[in-house]
């Protein structure tokens, strides 16, 4: 599977900053709120009003002053419902310079997290980012500053499609609470040097660097508590093979802040050179090993393999089936939503994509989102024979929380140029049935996208198990594509698979590499650049032995040996790898 860009995976880890208070520093509390007046639903099962529409909502008439949008009672907690909102009454929050420290306990409803945002005073301007990665009660604690003397807080959850809690909100202030510093990506590092460089902090006099490297858990410092300035500081005379990290601190007066979030430093590279593959060794009926030539600057490479069989009679062929057995998490009543940059993780055929998407213990599905339809788009597939004639089945339902209904969807055909050559529309009736469709446009890359629009009804979409099948002739030949293997900076792989009659495999290699990428409005971060394919090369079964029948010997290093006991056109008697008429012969124990 491709590498993701890192700010995605961002999503997985929350980042708090906070400064560990100086002896006899004065707190002021601001702000303290336990929601325990909304006692309507619970956690698990919030209730299904929202308290804070209208002018006579509860979540106004119970805390004055109080605003919001999607926010539900939760059993003595807030439910606040993605791209939602709950702000606090205006407030004087201008105490101690209006350095302020949010505590808050939150839980994403989905176990994937999601994020928060925390504006202060402004609409439009995001204070600060927090990231939540399940979907447990988690305490985040964060430091702002610009606190005013009329000012308010606003909590807005997205990438949440069905929300977060939130209970235990505090606002208190203090002239030790110094934010930690944003580091962000440098944006010029060729290996020897690079310029680090940070957000500022309000109330910030200077900030201290620290630049390292690692061994295992252990820093091993190239800077140490440099102070800089301003929020940029140039680095040099760096070792090329090694990776630098750096972290930085800011400082006002005797008050240092916690550290920023690292980053890891990477040389900036805009191309990667192709990789050449070579012949495999190491071949046994059981086994054999990719090799390729090493490419400058590769941190890894991408080996895709590919099984290629020979079909002995006519036969009716999935091309491609999955059950989606792989997903485990959630129910049809309370479905879970699986991450889209991880779906190998669950789909027996890797290379599956969508957009919206749910799950439930063994079904895959489409969860459409604020009006927007969602989809899911098999793997490519080879539909090229038996002139593109192909079948698809799929036993599939529309399901909200238990309940069925009657809905269509709609199935599109693509080619590998992303031209939709075909489609058609599907009646799905109640509970889960089995649906087909055919098509004669198959082609030597063909997706399946399957999309789906509930029209606000909150309905979703799920595919029980789901077949792609052709008819194909004796002799024939059925590729297909056993996924891409990620390993690190080598320049072989073994791959354990067993070579039967008809069975060959292939493989080719990319290069990738990290490097730095996105734009000043969405800021910079790590990504992943790839090389082209190499060459592909083809593996066959180390057998030949039917081609030697009668004979009493075989060629091994070049020498004609007799050997005891063998039957060549059957189980010989003793191990090794031989050559016979330049062909390789495997002979192994009975």
């Amino acid at each position: 599977m491709r590498k993701k860009s890192l700010l995605c995976t961002l999503v997985l880890a929350w980042f708090t900053a906070f400064a560990a208070l100086a002896e006899g520093s004065e707190v002021v509390s601001i702000l303290e709120e336990n929601f325990n007046a909304f006692t309507e639903g619970s956690e698990t099962a919030p209730a299904s009003t929202d308290i804070s529409s209208g002018y006579t909502g509860k979540l106004k008439t119970t805390l004055t002053g109080w605003s919001g949008s999607k926010v539900y009672e939760a059993g003595g907690s807030l439910k606040i419902g993605d791209n939602g909102y709950l702000q606090t009454a205006n407030t004087d929050m201008s105490a101690n310079g209006g350095n302020l420290k949010i505590t808050f306990r939150v839980k994403a409803i989905d176990t994937t997290g999601g994020v928060i945002q925390l504006l202060l005073n402004s609409t439009y301007s995001t204070t600060a980012t927090v990231y939540v990665d399940d979907n447990k009660w988690t305490t985040m604690e964060v430091i702002v500053g610009g606190g005013k003397e009329n000012g308010y807080l606003r909590i807005k959850p997205y990438l949440m499609a069905s929300g977060m809690l939130i209970d235990s909100l505090k606002i208190e202030a203090s002239e030790a609470f110094i934010g930690a510093p944003e580091a962000t990506q440098p944006t010029q590092a060729d290996g020897t040097s690079f310029t680090a460089t940070w957000k500022a902090v309000a109330g910030a006099t200077s900030y201290m660097l620290d630049v390292y490297t690692k061994n295992g858990s252990t820093k091993e410092y190239f800077l140490q508590n440099e102070v800089v300035s301003g929020t940029t500081k140039k680095v040099e005379n760096l070792d090329a093979s090694k990776k630098y990290f750096f972290a930085v601190r800011a400082q006002k007066n005797e008050y240092v802040s916690n550290y920023s979030n690292e980053i890891r430093v990477v040389k900036i590279i805009r191309s990667l050179n192709t990789p050449v593959a070579k012949e495999a060794t190491g071949i046994t009926d059981a086994s054999f090993t990719a090799n390729w030539e090493p490419v400058n600057d590769a941190e890894g490479y991408e080996v895709a393999l590919y099984k290629a069989e020979t079909l002995k009679k006519d036969s009716m062929v999935n091309m491609l089936h999955d059950d989606f057995s792989g997903f485990k998490e959630g129910t049809l009543s309370v479905p879970s939503y699986p991450s889209n940059y991880s779906l190998d993780d669950y789909t027996s055929v890797p290379g599956w994509s969508g957009s919206n998407t749910v799950c439930a213990n063994g079904y895959f599905g489409i969860s459409p989102y604020a009006d927007q339809p969602g989809y899911i788009c098999s793997p490519a597939i080879d539909l090229s024979k038996n002139n593109g004639k192909f079948k698809v089945t799929m036993k599939a339902a529309c399901n909200y929380y238990g309940t069925y209904k009657e809905d269509s969807v709609k199935i599109y055909i693509y080619n590998g140029n992303n031209e939709k050559i075909d489609s058609t529309t599907l009646m799905v009736e109640g509970r889960f049935a089995e649906y087909s469709f055919e098509s004669e446009k198959g082609t030597g890359e063909t997706y399946i996208y399957i999309s789906y629009d509930n029209k606000g009804s909150y309905y979703k979409f799920f595919i029980d198990e789901i077949a792609v099948a052709q008819e194909l002739a004796a002799g024939e030949v059925v590729t297909s594509w056993l996924g891409n293997t990620d390993v690190e900076n080598v320049t072989s792989y073994t791959f354990e698979v067993p070579f039967e009659e008809g069975v060959s495999y292939a493989y080719y290699v990319a290069a990738y590499a990290p490097t730095v990428g996105g734009s000043t409005y969405t800021g910079y971060y790590i990504t992943y650049i790839y090389s082209s394919n190499s060459n592909k090369v083809t593996v066959t079964a180390p057998t030949g032995i039917n081609d030697i029948t009668g004979k009493s010997g075989c060629v091994k290093d070049g020498a004609w040996y007799t050997l005891q006991g063998v039957r060549l056109n059957g189980k010989p008697s003793h191990n090794g790898i031989y050559i016979f008429n330049g062909k390789k012969i495997a002979i192994k124990n009975k």
